[in-house]
C-alpha cells in the first residue's frame, strides 16, 4: 500500500469519526456503567498544505475515534452489502449463532443500522485488541481486532467468551 492510498484511508477514519459525531449529538448522553463515556470530538484547525512526493503528515487518532471507525465502517456494510458484512462476522461466532447469510440476517434486521456508539471499552488479549461498543439503541458489538481497520465481529458479548 502507497503513502496516498494510507493518506487516503486516514482522511476517510476522520471523516467517518465526524459523521458519527454529528450522529451521536443528535442522541442521548446517558453513560453505561462499565464503559468510557463516548467523548465529544473536537475538530482539529485545518491548514492547507500541499504535499510532494514521499512528504507525509502524523495524524493521532485515539481509541474513542477507532471505535467510532470501526462502528461507523461495519454499519456501511450492514446498510449496502450485507453479504460483505457477514463475511466478517468472526469464524467461532457464526459456528454459534448464525451458520448462514439468512440467521444472520435475522439477527442483525433491526441492529445497528440507525444507532451510534454510546459506549465503548477496549481490551487486550493475546494479540489482538476487542473494542466492545454499545450503540444508542443498547446492543452490544465486539470488534477483534489485529490491525488497523483489519478485524472481525461479534454481535454480542455473550455467545462466545473473550479470553481474560
Amino acid at each position: 500500500m502507497n503513502k496516498s492510498n494510507k493518506m487516503i484511508i486516514v482522511i476517510i477514519i476522520v471523516m467517518l469519526g465526524l459523521v458519527s459525531y454529528i450522529i451521536y449529538s443528535k442522541n442521548s448522553k446517558s453513560k453505561g456503567a462499565e464503559y468510557e463515556e463516548h467523548k465529544e470530538y473536537e475538530e482539529p484547525e485545518y491548514v492547507e498544505k500541499k504535499y510532494g512526493v514521499n512528504q507525509y503528515s502524523k495524524i493521532s487518532v485515539d481509541d474513542n475515534q477507532m471505535a467510532i471507525a470501526y462502528f461507523s465502517d461495519y454499519q456501511q456494510y450492514l446498510l449496502n452489502n450485507i453479504d460483505k458484512a457477514y463475511e466478517y462476522v468472526d469464524p467461532e461466532y457464526a459456528n454459534r449463532k448464525c451458520n448462514d447469510i439468512s440467521s444472520f440476517k435475522i439477527i442483525v434486521e433491526n441492529k445497528f443500522k440507525s444507532s451510534s456508539v454510546k459506549n465503548y471499552k477496549k481490551e487486550k488479549h493475546g494479540d489482538y485488541y476487542y473494542y466492545i461498543i454499545q450503540d444508542t439503541e443498547n446492543n452490544i458489538i465486539v470488534f477483534k481486532v489485529d490491525g488497523v481497520m483489519n478485524y472481525t465481529v461479534y454481535l454480542d458479548n455473550e455467545t462466545v467468551v473473550i479470553d481474560r
